[in-house]
């Protein structure tokens, strides 16, 4: 016979054995209603029969029969319903009853000898808040003090026993009464069980809604939940059939909603209750009755199993006692206490081994609580410390352990007993992988449980044994920094390389990392902060390995796991920067990085090395045949705060040359963390955006960057060069602002800071009046330390930005005394205040506002008190009615406020009101004498008359409110504050945002916020409405995100739809021939060339006053000495004073001019300060002007107009550089920098090419004399000290060529060009559109690249040749309507010789041909994926035969994109009859008789629909 196979467990003789009755006490009265029991250390507790509720206290051990007349605990009117002891404090008693109180007892330890008189009747505290009977308490496991609470109202508190007050509250549900409570082994979690059949988890600390809903059990008689592990709970139940069973639940495993098994137990009459022994692995179940049932759980499946029960007396309720009650000569591994009607009885289990009274089984008793608390007190807790109480080694003084022996003795090996502990508690995810391996099957790995943290490595020697470091598993290797906010790696130990990672049982909170024999087994020693967290650090490194042994890496492709669930608590691991699905290579090349000199060399030198990035790290080789080795460095994108382009900047130690690397001009940036700045130089300067580009992608930035990611900044971050006074010496610093840092370095180019303070640490920042100085004060310093600025303008920039953030650093929650009970309460209250507005309410004419527009410099608009004294003369007023909107000027109210305040009036009637609103104006003292207008302002009375300027300066500040996951010190969040507009970007759509304008707030609710930010955003509105500088009328304003009001736009920047002027270029357009039917389109009406007669409002000779160039939401001052020099990556606003003779004054004219490469950011700031501006003047007009597009008058301001790529930058002229310059209307000729290759050349302008010696001034040869004198006069001004050589087309010198790339004559115009220039004329550009449903074909003027719509068509007409552009998402009929005009337009035009070409092109693959008509044509508006199509052109004729096209075949109907002309709804027109017949099955005409709906259907089986 096959021999059974036996379990293997120590625990599988497990027995329980009942002290003898004399021994325990007798003659209970215990209450009918509430026969439950409870113990301490040294008392034990049970309700007794009296009158209200009250407990007898006796102590542990007390034998014999009770006195009747025993020392009571009277602590309520009536029975208690649950009642604990102080785990720290023996005496200390919780109680609670019907009357939802909480009462907290003490009671003198020889209770139980005293007499009746002496009874206890006054608690030491009593806890309010629950508006229901008390059900259940339980106190933290580690933090003395700190209760928990569950009442009939389904509300579970946290309670400080010693301050009696409420420290936590967790919402309430809907549901069956709450039937148990449980904290966590690591007090960080609480699991609820209710009668309506469902287990909830909570986050202790967080409070609010349950981290985890599931339903427990399907049966009806309730269920009891407790946890195991900090990861794991069980809980007991019954099924639909009454089975008792069960389940065990893995919190952090794929699927917590669903039980990781489930078992029954069988036919159960009454509920029961589990009590799980983490150090054995042993679960007693105990309820109503006469048993006590041991089960063991493990990870070998089913996962439970029986192991014995103790039939005992009858009892009510058990209690398990502390396990250092229990008898360790004995092998008692538990200790219980059960209580019947009239008497207590004590019951073991116990472990039998034979030499348990001389061997202490340590392999059964591990350290175990030792009754001290912690020393985190609540509110360090609360901030997220961790709390694990101190345990003691039970092992009897003087005695033998079993680890002691040897083997022969009877003795265990330690290492296995760690390795069995190892998998008894492992991951649901670890489980599942050793049941796949067991059945050969592929495992799923589990994920690591921690990826980053501190940890205090062993370096050995007696001065500084162990020194912390970071640890963050990246890839394949656990890699170690400095500290967390460091980004380079001191030194990492491959995961491939650990041969065995094991806990060091021996030593408190410390693990072992061996290595392999190829590393001559050199170890590793690491501490962390508890047993607990070195336990999950072992079982994390352990996943780690394996996941690099299978995948090769930690994370593959994958999106690192959240690092919230590192005990570390740091932000985030740096392979978390990588973003799921993205490829893990995403850049590599040579780049310079600059690198201290030796101890001889003062200069900082460049060193060339192969960098890539590979998921969120950037690795440094020496060279790319080196990329099978380790990286010479690693450099974790994760912790970057900064990326920003370096311009002329000094890289020597001591200052000199620029970034180069022997002759080598380097395009140099830095990466900037709190830490460090690491420089890099790439060999051009589309390498140096596409590295920024890359680097951007795999950090988490947040902030703002350029259009051509030239620089990226993040949010809060500032630099620049001051002076700081050190000992009554000044001398040169570079600060930098980023995160939570002051960092200050020698300068600009400097590797590591010189001096760091924190943020929080800064008490003031205060500005020196009168000088550019200011004073930055530290907590608990003493004087400060003098900073000065450049300017007082950059001093006010520097003051306002470190105040914020230090203001960014207050505690708002305490600033606004909001306590944690108002908050918790504020989330569950739907109550509506008074001075809510609701925008209905205002739309319905309910609520009126008042609304006063005011300013002449800057305007604002804000809300006011509702109410006559409200009105003054020198502004303007909106009073919104509802169905009436009336507006009121002052009669002292400036021009342009009466236009914002009419313009915003019309916006409110028309965007909000849809038009039904009725705007009425009334001018003060002539058309206000309105009867409805008086009344709601409460009265006619007399108007303020002052005569002093009102400006328009409001204070705004937004408060952003964070989750309840978020730290209670920055759960409200300052994001703006300041007299300037925010924009809009500042709100964001998975948050609510307070926004305070003094007299009125606004909370915006985002789409995808939760509901505790939504109603505590509503607590902080209130709580500002309180402060004692606001007015009482102040309102709140609830704003959901879709739904923003116009007051409300009117507070950002940006908002779209509420730019004050129009930006769009206004095109002048010429003769329109337009035609309902398009073969009747008159091309002949656009023959001739009538060009409107531009805006001349003088003749230049005014005066440029100033120009500003705009630079981060701020415009810095033009030199005078660069008048005239543009740069495509900039905005600009120019202000322009003239002469208007008829009127005898002076008139200002406005440009602001927008480059092609120019921010959209930059833009909208430059349309902004232009409005501004304008306001200011009073007078004048104010035009945008698109680079390529310049008006002539504008031109006429500037003798030498020209524009340099990119952005603005002190050495933008360098050697290898070409100008292309253009003269076509009224003699203004203007220039602009075009890449240095010879097939940008064109015959029909002159160029400027500026070599190492010389300034070629090209003429080409149908170029005209202003353009060549314009391209002399450019030479002149940027020629340093070259040598001017002038040159025409085709007698270039042989030094000419090598500079554009090579000698060729395939530029346009050029010898091999395919078709010869006979004369030169300006260019026409038509557009081409059906957008109104009918082509149109309109001629546009100073036309330039954005004129080119990609939705539709365009006609280039350049008399030479004509061109037919295809927009990437045109129509067919707009492709074929300007082809056949195109064809016209050449027959028609006397000027066009009948052999003119015509040529297609299509967007984003046009020709130089084409792109030489366009003067500032670049390749970087085009979508990055697009930007290297090949160049093309096809003969007209060749396209249209495609278009004319009418019959095609049933398989080329069935191609995707369809024939070009082909009518997607009338596919089966172009199958030839004899095909119809065999695709249809039946003649053409027979097809046309049939019904439509079945000519539809048969089409649509035919796939030709």
């Amino acid at each position: 016979m096959e021999k059974a196979i036996v379990r293997e467990s120590k625990y599988r003789h497990v027995f329980g054995r009942a002290w003898r009755k004399e021994i325990n006490p007798s003659n209970l009265r215990t209450h009918s209603s509430s026969m439950y029991i409870r113990a301490s250390d040294t008392l034990f507790a049970v309700p007794w029969e009296t009158v209200g509720g009250a407990l007898n206290v006796m102590p542990l051990g007390y034998a014999g029969k009770v006195k009747d007349n025993s020392c009571l605990l009277r602590a309520h009117k009536d029975p208690i319903l649950d009642f604990t002891f102080d785990p720290f404090k023996s005496n200390c008693i919780a109680t609670g009853s019907r009357d939802a109180i909480i009462k907290i007892w003490e009671v003198d330890a020889a209770i139980g000898t005293m007499a009746a008189a002496e009874d206890v009747t006054t608690p030491v505290a009593e806890l309010t808040g629950h508006r229901s009977r008390i059900l259940h308490l339980s106190y933290h496991p580690a933090v003395s003090g700190l209760l928990a609470s569950a009442a009939g109202d389904n509300a579970v508190k946290l309670w400080d026993v010693g301050a009696a007050s409420e420290v936590v509250s967790f919402s309430p549900w809907k549901g069956g009464t709450v039937q148990g409570v449980e904290w966590s082994p690591d007090g960080g979690q609480l699991v609820t069980s209710s009668k309506d059949k469902h287990m909830r988890t909570f986050d202790a600390r967080a409070g609010g809604d349950a981290t985890l809903e599931v339903m427990a059990h399907e049966g009806s008689k309730g269920f009891f939940a407790s946890f195991m592990h900090a990861d794991r709970v069980i809980s007991l139940g019954f099924s639909k059939s009454s089975y008792s069973e069960v389940a065990i639940w893995d919190l952090r495993g794929t699927d917590p909603t669903t039980p990781f098994t489930k078992y029954t137990l069988g036919p159960q009459s009454t509920v029961v209750k589990p009590h799980y022994d983490a150090d054995t692995g042993l679960l007693y179940i105990y309820g109503r009755g006469d048993k006590i049932k041991v089960m063991e759980i493990n990870n070998t499946p089913p996962h439970v199993h029986r192991v014995s029960e103790l039939k005992c007396k009858s009892y009510s309720d058990a209690f398990c006692l502390p396990k250092r009650s229990c008898d360790v000569t004995r092998c008692e591994i538990s200790r219980w206490m059960t209580v019947g009607r009239t008497d207590v009885e004590t019951v073991g289990f116990f472990v039998p081994r034979k030499t348990a009274d001389t061997v202490f089984q340590e392999d059964i008793y591990l350290p175990a609580p030792s009754g001290a608390p912690c020393d985190v007190s609540i509110e360090q807790w609360r901030e997220g410390q961790l709390a694990v109480a101190p345990k003691k080694s039970l092992k009897p003084e003087g005695a033998v352990s079993i680890y002691e022996l040897s083997a022969e003795e009877g003795g265990k090996d330690l290492n296995e007993e760690r390795e069995r502990r190892r998998r008894a508690t492992a991951t649901q995810d670890e489980i599942r992988a050793a049941e796949a391996v067991a059945k050969g099957e592929d495992p799923v790995l589990p994920k690591p449980e921690v990826t980053s943290g501190e940890l205090d490595h062993f370096l050995g020697g007696w001065s500084a044994p162990w020194t912390k470091r970071w640890a963050s598993a990246e890839d394949d290797a656990l890699c170690f920094y400095k500290e967390e906010e460091s980004a380079r790696v001191v030194f990492q130990i491959p995961f491939a390389s650990m041969e065995t990672i094991v806990r060091d049982e021996k030593q408190e909170g410390q693990f072992v990392l061996k290595l392999d024999a190829a590393k001559k087994n050199k170890e590793y020693r690491f501490k962390a902060s508890s047993d607990d967290e070195a336990e999950t650090w072992v079982r994390s490194l352990a996943a780690c390995k394996a996941l690099v042994e299978k995948n090769g890496s930690v994370f593959g492709t994958k999106t690192a796991p959240d690092s919230s669930a590192s005990s570390g608590g740091g932000e985030t691991s740096s392979a978390a920067a990588d973003s799921a699905g993205v490829a893990a290579k995403k850049k590599e090349g040579f780049l310079d990085t600059l690198m201290p000199g030796n101890v001889y060399a003062a200069q900082l030198s460049w060193n060339r090395r192969w960098y890539t990035i590979e998921r969120g790290t950037l690795l440094a080789y020496s060279s790319n045949k080196k990329l099978h080795s380790h990286p010479l460095e690693k450099f974790a994108l994760s912790k970057v705060i900064a990326i920003m382009k370096v311009d002329g900047a000094d890289t020597s130690a001591g200052g000199g040359s620029g970034s180069k690397r022997g002759d080598k001009k380097l395009y140099s940036f830095k990466v900037c963390t709190s830490g460090q700045v690491v420089h890099l130089g790439a060999e051009s300067d589309e390498d140096r955006s596409e590295w920024i580009q890359a680097l951007v992608a795999a950090s988490p930035l947040e902030g703002s960057a350029d259009g051509d990611s030239s620089s990226f900044v993040a949010a809060g971050a500032k630099e620049g060069k001051l002076m700081l006074k050190e000992g009554g010496k000044w001398e040169s610093a570079w600060l930098r602002c980023a995160g939570k840092n002051i960092l200050y370095y020698k300068n600009e180019m400097s590797q590591k800071a010189m001096q760091k303070m924190l943020v929080t640490d800064l008490k003031s920042v205060t500005a020196c009046e009168g000088r550019t100085d200011f004073l930055v004060q530290k907590i608990g310093a003493g004087e400060g330390r003098v900073h000065r600025a450049a300017n007082q303008e950059e001093r006010d920039a520097w003051v306002s930005h470190l105040e914020f953030l230090r203001k960014q650093n207050v505690d708002l929650f305490d600033m606004l005394r909001i306590t944690d009970q108002e908050a918790n309460t504020a989330a569950t209250s739907s109550t509506i205040e008074a001075n809510v507005i609701d925008p209905v309410d205002v739309k319905n004419g309910k609520t009126p506002l008042l609304i006063e527009v005011k300013g002449r410099r800057r305007i604002r608009v804000m809300q006011v008190e509702l109410a006559c004294s409200s009105l003054h003369s020198r502004s303007s007023f909106v009073l919104d009615c509802g169905r009436a909107i009336f507006l009121w000027n002052g009669n002292q109210s400036p021009r342009v406020t009466k236009a914002k305040a009419a313009d915003l009036a019309n916006k409110i009637r028309t965007k909000e009101r849809g038009g039904l609103s009725q705007v009425i104006t009334l001018d003060e003292g002539k058309t206000d004498d309105n009867p409805k207008f008086w009344k709601t302002l409460g009265g006619q009375k007399e108007i303020n008359h002052s005569t002093r300027e009102e400006e328009g300066q409001i204070f705004v500040r937004l408060l952003r409110i964070g989750s309840k996951s978020t730290s209670r010190s920055q759960r409200i969040k300052l994001v703006h504050e300041g007299s300037t507009l925010p924009p809009r970007e500042f709100l964001d759509t998975k948050s609510s945002t307070v926004v305070d304008c003094e007299t009125e707030l606004f909370v915006w609710i985002g789409k995808k916020s939760p509901v505790y930010q939504r109603k505590l955003s509503m607590l902080v509105a209130k709580k500002l409405t309180q402060e004692k500088h606001r007015p009482k009328w102040t309102s709140i304003t609830r704003i959901p995100e879709g739904a923003e009001t116009i007051l409300f736009k009117e507070k950002f920047s940006n908002f779209p739809g509420m730019l004050p002027i129009n930006v769009a270029r206004t095109v002048a357009k010429g003769r329109i021939a337009t035609s309902n039917q398009q073969e009747d389109i008159d091309v002949a009406a656009l023959v001739p060339y009538h060009r409107p007669e531009p805006a001349m409002y003088d003749d230049g000779s005014g005066e440029i006053v100033n120009i500003w160039r705009i630079h981060e939401f701020d415009k810095v001052e033009v030199p005078k000495e660069e008048y005239g020099c543009f740069f495509s990556g900039d905005s600009y606003v120019i202000l322009y004073k003239y002469r208007v003779e008829l009127k005898g004054k002076d008139q200002h004219l406005v440009y602001f001019w927008q480059g092609s490469e120019s921010t959209r950011n930059e833009k909208g700031t430059s349309a902004y300060m232009t409005v501004d501006l304008t306001t200011a003047l009073g007078d004048g007009d104010h035009h945008r002007v698109e680079q390529g597009a310049e008006p002539v008058h504008f031109l006429t301001l500037f003798p030498n107009f020209f524009v340099l790529s990119g952005k603005h930058r002190p050495d933008a002229i360098t050697d290898e550089m070409m100008f292309s310059v253009v003269c076509d209307h009224k003699d203004v000729a203007k220039s602009v920098e075009v890449p240095a290759e010879s097939t940008n050349l064109n015959s029909m302008r002159a160029f400027l090419l500026l070599t190492a010696a010389k300034a070629f001034v090209w003429h080409g040869s149908l170029s005209n004399q202003k353009e060549q004198q314009a391209a002399a006069a450019l030479a002149a001004l940027v020629k340093g000290t070259r040598t001017v050589v002038t040159i025409k087309e085709g007698s270039e010198p042989t030094e000419f060529w090598p500079v554009l790339g090579g000698k060729t004559l395939d530029y346009h115009g050029g010898p091999s060009y395919n078709i010869t220039l006979r004369h030169r004329r300006p260019p026409r550009l038509f557009s081409v559109s059906n957008a109104s449903g009918t082509v149109k074909v309109v001629e546009l003027f100073d036309f330039c690249q954005v004129d080119l719509d990609g939705g539709h068509c365009a006609i280039l007409d350049a008399f030479n040749e004509v061109f037919v552009w295809f927009g990437s998402k045109s129509a067919d009929a707009e492709k074929q309507m300007s082809m056949e005009v195109a064809r016209d337009l050449v027959k028609l035009c006397p000027d066009h010789p009948a052999d003119t070409p015509v040529w297609v092109v299509s967007q984003y693959a046009e020709t130089p041909g084409f792109t030489s008509h366009f003067f500032s044509w670049t390749k970087k508006l085009f979508p990055s994926t697009r930007r290297q199509e090949t160049a093309a052109q096809l003969p007209v004729t060749e396209v249209m035969q495609r278009f004319t096209t009418t019959t095609y075949t049933y398989a080329e109907l069935q191609a995707d994109p369809l024939p070009p002309g082909v009518n997607p709804t009338r596919l089966e027109d172009y199958l030839s009859d004899a095909e119809f017949e065999q695709v249809f099955g039946m003649k053409r005409s027979d097809f046309m008789l049939i019904p439509m709906w079945k000519a539809e259907q048969l089409k649509a089986e035919k796939k030709l629909f």
